[in-house]
C-alpha cells in the first residue's frame, strides 16, 4: 500500500507502513480481548461479578471501535465519501465515545459506593439509564457528522492519515467530538481513582493498626480497590493520546513519531487490557478469596459448628452470616463449640438466666420472631424442640439465618443490616432454654 501522501508531518514512507501494521495488530488484538470477555461473562455465571455487567458493555464498545481501527487504510482507499469510509468513521467515533463513557461510569458507581455507602447490587437497578447515555447518547453523536457538514466544504468524515475519521481541516470538530469529552473523563476518572485510592490506603492503615482483618465492611473497600483498575487501563490507554494530540496543538501540527506510535500501540488494543484486567478481578482473585475462606472456614468449623455430634457443617453462608467471616468467629467466646461431652461446657456470662434455667431444667426454649424488622424472642412450650438432624425448616436456628440473609439481602451490606437489627443470634443461645416469662425473654432480646 502507497504511503507516500499519507500524512501531514515528516514522517518517512516507511514510518506510516509501521504505524498502519502496528494499528492492526493493536486493534486485532483488542477485538480479540473484547470477545474473549464477552463469551467469558455469557458463558459462566461465576465471572458475572457486580461491576461485570458494565464491563461487558464496555467489551461491546472496544470490539466495534477495534474492528472499524482494524479495516485501516481500506476505508480512505475507498474513497471519501464512500459507505465504508464513513462506515468506518462512524463505527470508531462511537466505540471510543462509548467505552470512554462505560469508564466514567465505572467512575460514579465507585463514588456511589465507596463515598455514598450504597449497596454494590444497587448498580442493576440503574441499567437502563446506562444504556441511554453510554450507548444511545454516543450512537447519535458519531452519526450526525455523516449528515451534517458545510455546503461545498469537505465532508466532516474523511481521509484521516491512517484511518476514516474527522478531517485534519476541521481541528475545532476533533476537540468537540472526541477530544474534550475524552479530556474531561479523563481528568474525572484520574481525580477518582486518586481519591479511591487514598480511601483504600486509609483503610489498610486502620486494618493494619486496630488488627481487624474480618471486618464486614472490607467488602466494599476489596470492591474499590479491584474495580479502581479498570480507571488505571482508562488512564494507561488514553494518556499516549492525549499526549499527542497536546503535542500537536502546541507545536503547530507538526507530530511525534513516538507518541503516534504509543498512540497506535495502546488505543486500539484497550480491549485486550480491559479484558486482562476483567479475568484477574472476576477469575483469579476469586479463585484465591475462595481458597483463602477454605483455610480459615477449616479451623473455625470445629468452634462455631454444631451443638451435636450428628448435626450438619456449618457452611461458609451461615458463617459469613453469623460473624462475617471464619477466622472472626474462631476467636469469638460467644460460639458454642462442638464436644462429646456437654456437662464440660459453661455458657458466657452475656448469656444470662436462660442458660442457668437450661442447667436447672427447665425445658422451654427460645426461637426468633418471623417479623423481619426486628429480632425478638418468644418462649414456646415444652416438647416443641426441633431436632437438629431434622427439617432446616424447623430449626429456629436456620430460621434465624434465613431471616438475617433476607435482611441482609434487603438492606445490601451486611454492616448496615447488623447495625439495624443488631448481630446474629449464636446457635448456642437456640440450644438453650429460657425462662418462660416473656420479660426474660425480651431482656434477652435486648441484650442480643
Amino acid at each position: 500500500m502507497d504511503f507516500s501522501q499519507v500524512g501531514t508531518s515528516a514522517f518517512t514512507s516507511s514510518q506510516w507502513s509501521t504505524l498502519s501494521i502496528v494499528t492492526s495488530a493493536s486493534a486485532g488484538l483488542g477485538a480479540v480481548g473484547s470477545l474473549a470477555t464477552c463469551a467469558a461473562y455469557l458463558r459462566w455465571k461465576h465471572m458475572r461479578t457486580a461491576i461485570a455487567r458494565i464491563i461487558f458493555y464496555m467489551a461491546i464498545a472496544d470490539l466495534i471501535s477495534s474492528v472499524s481501527m482494524a479495516l485501516g487504510r481500506l476505508g480512505p482507499s475507498s474513497g471519501e465519501n464512500s459507505a465504508l469510509c464513513q462506515l468506518q468513521a462512524v463505527g470508531q467515533q462511537w466505540g471510543d465515545i462509548s467505552s470512554i463513557l462505560w469508564t466514567c461510569m465505572i467512575s460514579i458507581n465507585l463514588i456511589w459506593i465507596m463515598f455514598r455507602g450504597r449497596a454494590v447490587d444497587d448498580l442493576h437497578r440503574y441499567n437502563r439509564l446506562h444504556l441511554a447515555i453510554c450507548f444511545v447518547f454516543p450512537i447519535v453523536w458519531a452519526v450526525v457528522p455523516v449528515f451534517a457538514h458545510p455546503a461545498g466544504q469537505p465532508r466532516v468524515y474523511g481521509d484521516a492519515d491512517l484511518w476514516c475519521w474527522v478531517v485534519s481541516v476541521y481541528p475545532q470538530l476533533q476537540l468537540i467530538l472526541f477530544y474534550i469529552p475524552l479530556w474531561i473523563v479523563f481528568v474525572f476518572n484520574f481525580f477518582t481513582y486518586l481519591a479511591v485510592g487514598r480511601l483504600i490506603w486509609k483503610r489498610a492503615r486502620y486494618i493494619i493498626d486496630t488488627n481487624d482483618m474480618e471486618d464486614v465492611n472490607n467488602y466494599r473497600y476489596t470492591f474499590g480497590k479491584n474495580v479502581s483498575l479498570y480507571l488505571l487501563a482508562f488512564l494507561f490507554t488514553w494518556t499516549p493520546a492525549t499526549l499527542n494530540r497536546i503535542y500537536t496543538m502546541v507545536f503547530s501540527g507538526q507530530r511525534s513519531y513516538v507518541l503516534t506510535l504509543l498512540h497506535s500501540l495502546g488505543t486500539p488494543s484497550r480491549g485486550l487490557t480491559n479484558c486482562l484486567v476483567y479475568f484477574y478481578v472476576s477469575w483469579y482473585l476469586q479463585i484465591r478469596a475462595s481458597s483463602r475462606r477454605e483455610q480459615e472456614m477449616g479451623g473455625a468449623a470445629g468452634v462455631v459448628a454444631i451443638a451435636d455430634a450428628g448435626s450438619r457443617a456449618t457452611s461458609e453462608v451461615d458463617l459469613r452470616a453469623i460473624g462475617g467471616g471464619g477466622s472472626r468467629l474462631a476467636a469469638s467466646s460467644s460460639a458454642r463449640p462442638a464436644m462429646q461431652d456437654d456437662s464440660s461446657w459453661r455458657p458466657p456470662a452475656s448469656f444470662g438466666p436462660a442458660y442457668e434455667s437450661h442447667r436447672h431444667g427447665v425445658s422451654h426454649e427460645a426461637r426468633p420472631s418471623d417479623d423481619d424488622d426486628d429480632t425478638v424472642i418468644t418462649p414456646f412450650p415444652t416438647g416443641a424442640r426441633p431436632s437438629n438432624r431434622g427439617s432446616e425448616a424447623a430449626d429456629p436456628y436456620h430460621q434465624q439465618q434465613r431471616n438475617f440473609s433476607r435482611r441482609t439481602d434487603s438492606h445490601g451490606d451486611r454492616s448496615d443490616s447488623s447495625r439495624r437489627f443488631g448481630p446474629p443470634i449464636p446457635r448456642a443461645y437456640f440450644e438453650a432454654d429460657i425462662d418462660s416469662n416473656e420479660s426474660t425473654a425480651a431482656d434477652l432480646a435486648r441484650r442480643w
